[in-house]
């Protein structure tokens, strides 16, 4: 086999064949491990949740739409994780479904947050309306793209780096730091930044 075939979990007793520590290692049979941490995953579930919640209600997406968001946005997160975790041909379904629930969240955004009335990146109904000062649009542009860049990014990392080796398991935690630094922190400090201009509106 090719150098991908030395890489296995550490820990095989708990089925998924997930590593216990936060760091990747050397595992009992000389193997270099990837390290599988959960609290990666929970943290991004509930960080993804909530900039996707947020967009929707400053965009004045729909409740539907919203909720839409919601239910794809833990999908991915929770499939990716068990692609993530399974060593088996049995993770490849989980990242489809990681792939397509992300498809799905795209969709959302574009339809609902960037394709409202004549172009403007603000839907019809609801929010800020058609009205809306042009730097509150442009707030609403802004967090979106950054959340359709970041977001398809962690299945092509998971190729990557768990499924394909591709990746050394440094090299390959600190991507996935960069990237929730990145999807967190750049939401965040860009919605601080564009308050003002959400409470400028009439």
């Amino acid at each position: 086999g090719g150098a991908s075939s030395e890489w296995v979990y550490a820990d095989e007793g708990l089925g998924l064949g997930v590593q216990g520590g936060p760091f990747a290692g050397v595992g009992n049979r000389g193997h270099r491990t990837y390290p599988f941490m959960w609290s990666r995953y929970a943290a991004q579930l509930v960080w993804q949740g909530v900039a996707l919640d947020t967009l929707a209600a400053i965009a004045g997406a729909p409740p539907n739409a919203g909720r839409a968001l919601l239910l794809m946005s833990s999908a991915s997160v929770v499939s990716l994780a068990a692609a993530a975790a399974l060593t088996t041909p049995a993770r490849l379904p989980f990242l489809l479904i990681g792939c397509i629930s992300l498809a799905g969240v795209a969709l959302i955004i574009s339809e609902q947050v960037l394709g409202g009335p004549e172009g403007n990146a603000i839907p019809s109904k609801g929010g800020l309306g058609p009205k809306a000062p042009r730097a509150a649009r442009r707030l609403v542009t802004r967090l979106a793209l950054l959340l359709l860049a970041v977001l398809p990014m962690y299945p092509v990392l998971l190729l990557c780096s768990e499924i394909s080796h591709a990746l050394p398991p440094d090299v390959s935690v600190l991507a996935y730091a960069a990237l929730d630094i990145s999807g967190l922190c750049l939401f965040s400090l860009t919605l601080l930044r564009g308050l003002p201009s959400l409470g400028t509106q009439a």
